[in-house]
């Protein structure tokens, strides 16, 4: 692997840590959810995860990281882009508005996190990137 590359392995792989530490601490209760939406922004999106500006050698090292990388798409989907975190907005409203309101929100994070075996995943994300 050219340096380039590695360089490239090494920064998607630190921010794959840095976003599941923060799932992590929401997790634990170390955040509320206007935190974790407020930090976690546009994580997938900003990096670019899903291979949009990759040239074929990064795509390659996206795809030897899809088991990580899946789990921020569906926060970004399913979580982040989905909740309102507004106050006074009936259910047919969120609705009509395809959101979702907080406490289903936090179920679907609580799901994800349960779904993606957090704590396993983090280990692994170490393992690698040591």
């Amino acid at each position: 692997m050219d340096e380039s590359l590695a360089a490239y392995r090494a920064s998607v792989l630190d921010g794959l840590r840095t976003a599941t530490l923060l799932v992590d601490r929401w997790r634990k209760g170390d955040c509320t959810l206007h935190e974790f939406v407020g930090e976690y922004g546009d994580y997938y999106h900003y990096e670019a995860l899903d291979g949009h500006e990759a040239n074929d050698d990064q795509k390659q090292v996206l795809a030897d990281l899809s088991a990580f990388i899946e789990l921020h798409e569906k926060i970004t989907f399913d979580v982040v882009d989905a909740v309102y975190l507004g106050d006074g907005v009936t259910a047919k409203q969120l609705e009509e508005l395809h959101r979702v309101g907080i406490d289903a929100t936090e179920k679907r994070l609580k799901d994800l996190c349960h779904q993606y075996d957090i704590e396993a995943l983090l280990k692994k994300l170490s393992e690698i990137s040591a």
